[in-house]
């Protein structure tokens, strides 16, 4: 009696699939519809849709809009959002993508919802559990009101949202901006020209009277940098301590006649003609 060896024919695995749908993006970086990826295989196309959703469950490859309003395929880019994201399905994806696309000058609702093609109802419930999920954050803009703009959850909104230094949550501060406008005039009336360490001395009585924290940083060329930030002061300051010798840590070893003295102190000195 003959041995007889029977071929058993070996259906692709999924590792298989989507290792060639990933290599064929590759290959396509503006994208392919999912139509035009079932063309290139002779798999069945339950097999490479369903492929194409495990790897967008896993962030591997991701949806993106072209201007016919279609869907495109293409390998995700490793994004600080994406890293994230562990359990959301293709729509919050879709949503998450359109959102992390506009960085962080925002995206109107109106506008995520024209361009996901997403019904009211799920929208908002996407929006809800994305920033539940603190994946995405609402910002409100200082030319709408409150209408809302979503960005994603790290990052800052762009000064043409918030305004910048001028406003104050929703509010233009005029008082601040009137100031400002002063304090410029006069310079250009007066023809004011400050040196840097007449900058630096203003600011070091700041520091003097506790209501800034002076701070030196090493450049990469090897030079020395000041840096000033506003602090609020626990307590209000006596009048001892808002002198130079106040806030001194080599006031014990002050004296007249000394390497340290009052007489030959600069701080003192800037001080006393402020």
């Amino acid at each position: 009696m003959s041995d007889m060896t029977v071929e058993v024919k070996q259906e692709p695995g999924e590792d298989d699939i989507q290792k060639r749908i990933l290599t064929l993006l590759k290959e396509h970086p503006k994208g392919l519809k999912e139509t035009e990826i079932c063309c290139y295989f002779q798999d069945s196309t339950a097999e490479i849709v369903r492929n194409v959703n495990i790897l967008m469950q896993q962030n591997r490859i991701s949806f993106h809009l072209n201007k016919d309003g279609g869907v495109l395929l293409k390998l995700a880019v490793p994004s600080v959002a994406s890293s994230q994201v562990l359990d959301i399905d293709e729509n919050e994806q879709l949503v998450l993508q359109l959102i992390e696309e506009v960085g962080n000058k925002g995206i109107w609702r109106h506008e995520i919802h024209r361009k996901s093609k997403i019904v009211e109802v799920q929208l908002n419930k996407i929006l809800k559990n994305l920033t539940t999920k603190k994946l995405i954050k609402p910002i409100t803009s200082v030319l709408a009101g409150k209408k809302k703009m979503y960005i994603l959850a790290n990052l800052e909104p762009n000064e043409s949202v918030t305004g910048g230094n001028f406003y104050s949550g929703q509010q233009f501060d005029s008082e601040y901006f009137k100031m400002l406008h002063a304090m410029c005039y006069k310079f250009l009336e007066d023809k004011v020209e400050l040196k840097p360490q007449e900058i630096d001395d203003i600011l070091l009585t700041l520091v003097f009277d506790g209501k800034a924290e002076h701070v030196v940083r090493t450049t990469a060329q090897g030079g020395h940098t000041n840096y000033y930030c506003a602090v609020a002061a626990l307590i209000e300051t006596s009048g001892l301590m808002r002198t130079p010798c106040g806030q001194c840590p080599l006031l014990n070893d002050c004296k007249e006649g000394g390497i340290i003295s009052p007489s030959s102190c600069e701080y003192m000195k800037n001080w006393l003609t402020f």
